[in-house]
């Protein structure tokens, strides 16, 4: 339906950007009346005129100094059905009222409004949002000028408007990737078509624009991140991964594009991972799942796009099960514990402690976070340098004889208590004393800020086959 003034008065109003349009044709009282009917009809177009398609892609792309070789003189060039001599679209004659309105200015995010001149994108660096030809021009025919055109502008909006046309100029301008074909026929309204048309190509070619920047930064937002992205479409075919993605699974980012993540990825196929991206594709919701990839732990998120395919962030989760893992077997030794409990490594440093250990000595490490503080700061100073030489002991003499219990990823069926009373000798024989076993007693240690003096137990315990210290606070006294 053609659209009425109202309609087109409405849409001026209306938050959108302003659109250069670039009209071509030789007759230049003919392009006066395009231009004044135009404006008229959506006081957010302006229109500049040229009369040859040289000059048209000066405007389109002043900096650009190739865009001007259309290959044509400036003589009158033979058409494919013979020289054009008249444009019959000067005996069109405009609609009565055409005074000037005050047109809507508005600001605009689109990716065209914003382009710069040093762009790589021709279409960013394009000065105007819509070409308009007429079909004779001073140097050449619109369809070799759009033939011309297409090869630089792929998709910038280009609208043959003419009454010279055949079939046979439709057919060929289709084929050379016109955006609209408006004929005109006299006693219709031919400049509230082209209008329409106008409006149809450049409202849609900004919304494409839009898109392809939002999928472009979505892409750049992916190479940023250490997490390993793919994006899939709707039958599980690669549109996308990161270098993260590419690099975990040994693939090539340019050879695998189209190709099923499934192939690709032969130790995602019949996963969890699977059965999760074809659920999201289904039902569009999103899924969390973990499951084993080869020698790894994977926990892979899947959303849906908006395209009807997935995306989906794989994280190897390999390390951090591992780290779950030794912080349920640390906590299966010091937790047990009635008493402040520290599990210290070869170098003194405090790798875990319990709630107790936490609460009464200030001390805070968990496996999977930053190493806790040395040993040395959480007793007194006097006393750091004896506590010390102890556990260095009892991991030293674990390591030699490998008389001590191990607690790996399962926790020991000994407790904690049998386990260094089994080792620990009297508190009352010198901890020196080398006969004593891999387990040692440091008595009256005095605790940083309190009054209080401890008696410690150590005893050996194993964690990813590393030895440790257990520390535990057996006693305490005020001083």
């Amino acid at each position: 339906m053609t659209p009425t003034e109202s309609d087109m008065r409405d849409r001026a109003e209306s938050p959108v950007a302003p659109t250069d349009v670039l009209y071509v044709d030789s007759d230049a009282d003919f392009a006066q009346l395009v231009e004044r009917s135009l404006t008229r009809l959506d006081p957010t177009v302006s229109v500049q005129h040229v009369e040859s398609a040289s000059a048209a892609f000066d405007v389109v792309e002043p900096d650009d100094p190739t865009a001007g070789s259309t290959g044509e003189t400036d003589a009158p060039v033979e058409a494919a059905s013979g020289t054009v001599e008249t444009n019959p679209e000067r005996d069109v004659t405009a609609v009565s009222g055409d005074g000037p309105e005050e047109a809507a200015t508005v600001d605009s995010d689109d990716p065209e409004e914003a382009a710069t001149a040093d762009s790589d994108d021709p279409e960013e660096a394009a000065t105007v949002d819509c070409v308009v030809s007429a079909y004779a021009l001073r140097d050449t025919d619109a369809v070799s000028f759009l033939e011309q055109f297409r090869k630089r502008y792929h998709d910038l909006p280009f609208v043959l408007f003419t009454g010279a046309g055949s079939e046979t100029v439709a057919a060929d301008a289709i084929a050379a990737g016109v955006s609209a074909y408006v004929p005109v026929r006299a006693g219709e309204n031919n400049f509230e078509l082209l209008a329409q048309r106008i409006w149809t190509v450049t409202q849609g070619y900004r919304a494409k624009r839009r898109a392809e920047a939002t999928a472009a930064e979505l892409r750049r937002a992916y190479q940023r991140t250490k997490e390993a992205v793919a994006a899939l479409d709707h039958s599980g075919q690669i549109i996308f991964v990161n270098d993260t993605f590419a690099d975990r699974y040994d693939l090539d980012r340019t050879a695998i594009a189209g190709e099923s993540l499934w192939r690709v990825v032969p130790a995602f196929a019949s996963t969890e991972i699977e059965a999760a991206c074809r659920s999201v594709t289904a039902d569009r919701d999103p899924r969390t799942v973990e499951t084993d990839v080869g020698d790894s732990r994977v926990r892979a998120r899947v959303y849906p796009d908006e395209d009807g395919g997935v995306i989906v962030y794989a994280d190897d989760v390999t390390e951090y099960r591992r780290a779950v893992a030794r912080h349920d077997s640390l906590a299966a030794v010091a937790d047990g514990v009635g008493t402040p409990a520290l599990v210290v490594d070869a170098d003194a440093q405090v790798v875990f402690a319990n709630d107790p250990a936490t609460r009464r000595l200030g001390v805070e490490a968990l496996p999977d976070g930053p190493v806790g503080p040395n040993i040395a700061s959480v007793v007194a100073e006097p006393d750091a340098d004896r506590v010390t030489s102890a556990i260095q002991t009892v991991i030293g003499r674990a390591r030699q004889d490998g008389g001590f219990r191990a607690v790996s990823a399962r926790p020991s069926d000994t407790s904690p208590e049998e386990m260094l009373t089994e080792h620990t000798q009297p508190a009352s024989q010198s901890v020196t004393d080398e006969a004593n076993g891999p387990a040692r007693v440091v008595e009256a240690v005095g605790v940083p800020g309190t009054e209080t003096t401890a008696d410690l137990r150590l005893g050996p315990v194993t964690v990813d086959d590393e030895a440790h210290a257990l520390v535990v606070v057996v006693e305490t006294d005020d001083a």
